[in-house]
């Protein structure tokens, strides 16, 4: 699953991000989303891409064989969303129940 993520800062992600703008309706930080699928149910949560409450990026390996996500640390080429050393993200997780 991936969603905007509401913890980084940058001003041009936030503007394309900011609901209802791209088709976006709501936007989360890694705590929130992980209580939403808790209570739906899903039993083993793993947070693969997510900024944190300080801002800080933060990246766990995944194998593409398990479901390639374009718009990822590893994949994402956006210019116009570059920060640091790496490009437009969204908040990844990965969900079973």
């Amino acid at each position: 699953m991936t969603k905007p993520g509401r913890n980084r800062r940058d001003v041009n992600y936030v503007n394309e991000v900011t609901p209802p703008k791209d088709g976006h309706y709501q936007y989360f930080n890694s705590g929130d989303l992980s209580k939403i699928l808790r209570k739906a149910g899903f039993k083993k949560i793993e947070i693969l891409e997510y900024y944190d409450n300080q801002g800080r990026f933060i990246h766990h390996h995944w194998n593409d064989r398990d479901g390639l996500i374009h718009r990822s640390y590893k994949h994402d080429r956006q210019k116009n969303f570059k920060i640091g050393n790496h490009y437009y993200t969204s908040l990844i997780i990965d969900a079973m129940k």
